[in-house]
């Protein structure tokens, strides 16, 4: 699932809350090293490129540890609470012979409690997600991810089984649009919310709006159709994403050239979510922090939301 939505593991066993960033960051898969040079101005061509790569993260009173191989690539994920020598939770990274990442482990304590699985297609890769409950593996997730001839994610569907259990049915999906290797908007489409508004409430609605979808019509109201129930806009600043080659394409908001600086959601009763994010940075313009900050309205509930991360770097 895409970054903010829901937990990408959905293990029957209790686990432990991850803060959105420990759950960005259990999917990252590294497809080469990431590497930055130090500005022309800094190094007038003198100084030999360096080499940075994300080694670690602490976020709500956590610690994430990314350990690579030989190659680059991200083998394992070590999660460890505040004070702790030993992790309570770890994933392990499987890859096919062209460093795509093919398999995720999920391990505590008892050992490997769900597992994740990606194939690949022409423009497209699909996620499986497995559960182990009651002695068994239980296929319990779907999700169709199609790609634009920059490998940019463009469409994430998500399917419900059907009555035979096979995933046939679109529960919903989103829609990315790119700028600039940058991602600027986001929109969920939906039938949830469908039949709780009128009509003249949903056109008011999307005619406020940039973004228009072809579906986007009268004949959206009926039962079954999909709706645009939310749009997000993000806006950024001019430095280097740690996340852009770290990430596996699971998370579009991680996949873009910049840091977001800033991202508007709007919903369909006319009410919006406005999130900013500051940032420190190091010598070689990443992000060592980030404070963000979420304030609004949603379904008429007012929203103030803080959260913090810091990042570790080896820069050679």
């Amino acid at each position: 699932m895409p970054i903010n939505r829901s937990t990408f593991v959905k293990s029957t066993k209790t686990k432990k809350m991850r803060s959105v960033i420990q759950l960005s960051l259990l999917v990252m898969v590294v497809m080469f090293t990431m590497s930055c040079k130090k500005d022309e101005s800094n190094n007038n061509n003198e100084n030999p490129p360096v080499k940075c790569r994300l080694t670690g993260m602490y976020a709500d009173g956590e610690y994430s540890k990314i350990l690579y191989d030989l190659n680059g690539l991200v083998s394992k994920m070590e999660f460890f609470e505040t004070n702790q020598d030993s992790a309570y939770e770890y994933v392990i990274f499987k890859y096919d012979s062209e460093d795509r990442m093919i398999k995720a482990e999920y391990y505590d304590e008892d050992g490997i409690f769900a597992f994740d699985s990606l194939t690949y297609q022409a423009f497209k890769f699909i996620y499986d997600g497995y559960d182990y409950d009651n002695g068994g593996w239980s296929h319990f997730d779907r999700e169709e991810f199609e790609l634009n001839k920059y490998g940019e994610i463009e469409k994430i569907t998500d399917f419900d089984k059907d009555t035979s259990g096979y995933f046939n049915i679109e529960n919903y999906y989103y829609l990315y649009e790119w700028e600039g290797n940058n991602l600027i908007s986001e929109e969920h489409w939906t039938d949830d919310t469908i039949n709780k508004l009128n009509k003249n409430k949903l056109m008011n609605f999307l005619s406020k709006h940039r973004v228009f979808q072809p579906k986007a019509s009268s004949n959206c109201i009926s039962k079954g159709e999909f709706i645009n129930s939310t749009t997000t806009e993000y806006f950024y600043d001019n430095l280097k994403n740690p996340f852009r080659e770290l990430s596996m394409l699971l998370y579009p908001d991680l996949k873009s050239m910049n840091n977001i600086l800033s991202d508007t959601t709007y919903y369909l009763d006319d009410s919006k979510v406005y999130t900013t994010y500051t940032y420190g940075y190091n010598e070689y313009g990443f992000p060592i922090s980030c404070l963000m900050k979420r304030e609004g309205i949603h379904n008429g509930t007012p929203v103030n939301y803080t959260e913090h991360w810091e990042a570790e770097y080896d820069c050679k």
